[in-house]
């Protein structure tokens, strides 16, 4: 088999007549708008058989598996041609020009099977949606669905063609176009026998030109390396994680878990590192398995509040991650989470991580690299005892620590929920159930022992807030006397607050909250340090 690349300039007719055209699996539906993309080719279309020239349409590549050619890239330039083509016909039917309506069914929309003398489609869709919508199209009295997309670029199509045959002789112009349609449309077509080099042909042109994400960089590459038996499973396995996680996603989880076996990577280096040591279809279909492993793990990261693990320890850990708006430590508590008791893992990395980024912000790259060296470092070891206490240098004293707590540093108001849930319930791994409100509102009345000029000072920080039962603050609770009558009922269980500081709430009664609020949170944080230190 030849490993040589054929790269030519081809008319529309000479292409469609010499093949059958597949779209794998793999692709999405039929996505050009009427609006736009089909509107953008019809006006380049329709502009060059008036002025006679002939216009290029675009890149298409193909490889070819099973007498008929899968369409790697440019399904959709190929459909909306097919889709003219039939249009084309269904006119020339129309006006009596049979031989014209003869050349495009034989040129364009069907091939003869010999052995069963049965005429077959040109294009096979994979997805339900659009092959039955083709299937209507092509019916001699079709009518399809309007809400495909397909649908819609094809009566797009054969209404632009009939007001286009309004303005001119209509049978002498369906000729032109029919002339047109067959030698005046070219594509680029890249040919390869083998559909992995067709998709690095597809890699390589791509990122010279239009923008790809590196999400369908990745799903290209592991598709077209994957073995042929088992190339339909990985489909469905990349499609069951893109109905969870974005394309960016996506990306973030191919590279936090291959993460947990090769060391810290950077973004712009992860498609390099799967091409250089998943090279095989048995190498990417062990990477895949892999992948799908950690999917669950990954998803619960995405939407802590869902049910993807049954690990409730896990589930908080991701939770405390989301609310701290923490995805660079991941890998970490992927890692641990695939050790046989992890609970005592998660807590030991907790007590790292909440208080750096309580001091500080978490840091640059190098402080990722040590977080991601560290999740390879346990996956390999099946302990995170040594990697996590190599870890414990980033962790700052707990007099800064305290020093925040108490009014230092402004923090979130999601990160004061960690802080104020972790001291009020004694864990490091909290319910963050509810939510966290101001006491004394921005805006509230009322507060005779805490003026607007005490807000400024005062009522962003932590003492001035409280758990309550639900995520939504009372109605009619933002003054002294709601916040008495509707505020106080809403505490969760675990709240330190009483009647009677709320109804003389000030600034005094603030620094005391953050006093008892920091001693619990040392001894959550800093267990290791003893109290009187």
């Amino acid at each position: 088999m030849s490993d040589l690349v054929e790269a030519t300039a081809t008319a529309a007719g000479h292409l469609f007549s010499a093949h059958r055209f597949d779209v794998p699996d793999f692709q999405r539906e039929y996505a050009w708008r009427v609006d736009d993309e089909v509107a953008d080719y019809w006006r380049d279309v329709s502009a060059s058989v008036d002025e006679g020239v002939t216009h290029f349409l675009g890149l298409v590549i193909i490889t070819e598996e099973e007498g008929a050619m899968t369409i790697v890239d440019g399904q959709q330039r190929l459909l909306t041609t097919f889709l003219l083509a039939k249009v084309l016909y269904d006119a020339a039917i129309a006006h009596g020009r049979r031989l014209v309506a003869n050349s495009i069914v034989n040129t364009f929309l069907y091939e003869l099977d010999f052995q069963t003398e049965h005429r077959v489609a040109r294009f096979h869709l994979s997805t339900p949606k659009d092959s039955e919508a083709l299937e209507q199209i092509l019916a001699e009295q079709p009518a399809p669905v309007r809400s495909s997309r397909l649908t819609q670029a094809w009566t797009f199509l054969r209404d632009k063609l009939a007001d286009d045959l309004r303005q001119h002789d209509a049978p002498l112009r369906l000729g032109q176009w029919a002339q047109h349609l067959n030698t005046g449309l070219q594509f680029a077509v890249f040919q390869h026998p083998d559909r992995n080099a067709a998709f690095k042909v597809y890699e390589v042109i791509n990122t010279r030109g239009k923008q790809l994400t590196p999400a369908e960089l990745l799903k290209s590459y592991i598709i077209g390396t994957a073995g042929t038996q088992t190339r339909s499973a990985i489909v469905e396995e990349w499609r069951r994680a893109e109905e969870s996680l974005s394309a960016a996603e996506i990306t973030r989880f191919v590279r936090h878990a291959t993460t947990l076996r090769h060391g810290y990577i950077i973004q712009r280096d992860l498609y390099q590192l799967l091409t250089r040591r998943y090279k095989t279809a048995t190498a990417v279909e062990e990477l895949m398995a892999y992948l799908m492993s950690l999917l669950p793990y990954y998803q619960q990261f995405n939407d802590p509040t869902a049910d993807y693990v049954p690990d409730e320890d896990f589930a908080r850990s991701a939770r405390v991650l989301d609310y701290l708006g923490l995805a660079t430590v991941r890998p970490l508590f992927l890692a641990i989470a695939q050790l046989p008791d992890p609970l005592e893992g998660f807590l030991a990395a907790l007590r790292v991580i909440v208080p750096r980024i309580t001091v500080e912000s978490f840091g640059t790259g190098s402080i990722e690299a040590r977080f991601s060296n560290a999740a390879r470092d346990i996956a390999v070891s099946r302990d995170w005892r040594g990697p996590v206490a190599e870890l414990m240098d980033l962790k700052p004293s707990v007099d800064a620590f305290i020093e925040v707590i108490k009014g230092g540093r402004p923090l979130s108001r999601s990160h004061m929920h960690v802080l104020r849930a972790s001291a009020l319930q004694e864990s490091a791994l909290p319910s963050l159930e509810g939510g966290l409100h101001l006491i004394r509102t921005r805006y509230g009345s009322g507060w005779d022992f805490f003026d607007d000029e005490d807000f400024r000072d005062y009522g962003n920080r932590i003492g001035n807030t409280a758990i309550l039962n639900s995520e939504r603050r009372p109605h009619g609770s933002s003054s002294a006397a709601g916040a008495l009558d509707r505020l106080v009922p809403s505490l969760a269980d675990e709240e330190i607050l009483s009647d009677t500081s709320i109804a003389t709430w000030s600034p005094v009664d603030v620094e005391a909250i953050e006093n008892r609020v920091a001693l619990a949170a040392r001894a959550v944080w800093y267990p290791e340090v003893p109290n009187h230190a």
